[in-house]
């Protein structure tokens, strides 16, 4: 794995020593390298926690759920309506007796 640290600026280290030195820098330096260059990619690195094997705080652990959250219900089909809801429901508007449709 390349790392940055020589006089020419290239020092070709194995990953297996990366791993010695520090545990959790491969897959940092993996996230890093494929996220887009631009102004916002320190911020989101900064919220990257990694954690060597299972040492996870536990205020962390709290947060974490195997489940997403679901963004907005799913509306009910008309077919799982009742006939009293339908009937129920508010009018946006009468149709006139003698409307025809076409």
């Amino acid at each position: 794995m390349k790392h940055m640290g020589a006089v020419n600026g290239k020092l070709w280290i194995p990953a297996w020593q990366l791993h010695d030195r520090d545990p959790t820098l491969i897959l940092w330096k993996a996230v890093y390298n494929n996220m887009a260059g631009d102004m916002m990619r320190k911020n989101n690195i900064a919220r990257l926690h990694i954690f060597p094997e299972e040492e996870v705080p536990d205020d962390i652990m709290e947060n974490v759920t195997a489940q997403i959250p679901q963004v907005k219900p799913v509306p009910k089909k008309l077919t799982e309506y009742s006939e009293a809801e339908k009937e129920n429901f508010p009018r946006l508007f009468e149709v006139h007796k003698d409307f025809v449709r076409k």
